[in-house]
């Protein structure tokens, strides 16, 4: 794979694939993937971004991302991911509800999302439970998805402007 970084995150090393000035691809990439400095401008700022959602997750993604490699149901599934509020989840029934669709197509849209992380997948869960992350109900990818949700979650229950003493 020709990244344009690597980079290390609380979930992992992050693997960004950048074109021209579009984001293709991020991967969660494995331990023997060497880290790699930004190489281009489009990188640049997509590290930056997910370094500040690691950070504070309210902090919204505003990046050129090329969904021209998924299906257009993919895109509409992507577009619905992305409006679902910071630290709320949507069942896949649910959302599969809004779309008109079946929550096994939602999950395979899921599955197959080309930037985790910025596309929040993470949002859907089960009906009974936390779900399956990027293709695994178990594991390292499920512990992945509970980081993330409650990383989300910690972040709304903490004060932006903390009280000062005389408050």
């Amino acid at each position: 794979m020709n990244y344009s970084a690597v980079i290390p995150s609380p979930v992992g090393r992050l693997g960004i694939i950048s074109l021209d000035h579009h984001l293709m691809h991020i991967h969660f990439v494995p331990k023997s993937c060497h880290y790699l400095s930004p190489q281009t401008e489009v990188a640049h700022v997509a590290t930056q971004q997910l370094f500040a959602y690691f950070t504070h997750p309210a902090d919204a993604f505003d990046l050129p991302l090329s969904l021209s490699s998924v299906s257009e149901f993919q895109q509409q599934v992507c577009k619905a991911l992305q409006r679902i509020p910071i630290g709320n989840t949507l069942t896949y029934r649910e959302l599969a509800d809004r779309l008109k669709t079946s929550a096994r197509a939602i999950g395979q849209a899921c599955r197959r999302n080309p930037f985790p992380i910025v596309i929040p997948c993470h949002r859907i869960v089960a009906q009974q439970g936390l779900g399956g992350y990027h293709g695994a109900s178990q594991g390292p990818m499920a512990t992945v998805k509970r980081w993330l949700l409650r990383h989300e979650q910690n972040a709304l229950k903490r004060p932006t402007n903390p009280p000062t003493p005389d408050q």
